[in-house]
């Protein structure tokens, strides 16, 4: 490692988010190994919105980071869609989505599964991502008008099933 990559570790805060139905698990570092924090902010998406906004400034706090600093994010693509890592974007915050085959698993080890644990499996990827230049399965946001025309397609497909499986029903 580099004098300027350990300055730059010092300097960035990263926040992993575990992006649950009923809620968010958000781990942050500033790249360090022993140093994290777990919060849950609520999914109400307007106060989540402030929520995650609060949970960076206790952050930098926390790990005594310039206002300035550099902020990464990193979530699971999935049920939420895209909106959120096009919002954090806007909010001055480098979000990446990554695709959830991307993390490893031991699939010899016994499976512990909870949204602290994900978390922080993300904020690992994510530090070792930026800093060590470790490429994961990053998926590309798409524009809102793609985003919803894809919606458009998955809600016709579900309803085609849906009157197929109506039609089967009937017949029997």
């Amino acid at each position: 490692t580099t004098s300027s990559d350990s300055t730059r570790k010092t300097r960035d805060l990263y926040i992993a988010f575990d992006m649950g139905k009923d809620a968010w698990q958000v781990a942050c570092s500033d790249g360090g190994k022993t140093r994290r924090e777990a919060k849950i902010v609520r999914t109400d998406v307007e106060k989540g919105k402030r929520d995650v906004l609060a949970e960076v400034e206790k952050a930098r706090k926390s790990f005594s980071l310039p206002d300035d600093s550099a902020v990464h994010a990193v979530y699971e693509a999935g049920r939420d869609g895209f909106w959120f890592a096009r919002w954090l974007g806007a909010n001055g915050v480098n979000c990446i989505v990554i695709d959830p085959a991307s993390i490893l698993v031991d699939r010899k080890a016994k499976q512990r599964k909870n949204d602290d644990i994900d978390a922080r499996a993300l904020l690992d990827l994510l530090v070792r991502h930026v800093t060590d230049d470790r490429k994961v399965s990053v998926v590309a946001v798409p524009q809102p008008h793609a985003e919803d025309a894809a919606e458009l397609g998955r809600l016709l497909h579900r309803l085609g099933r849906a009157r197929r499986s109506l039609a089967l029903r009937v017949q029997s």
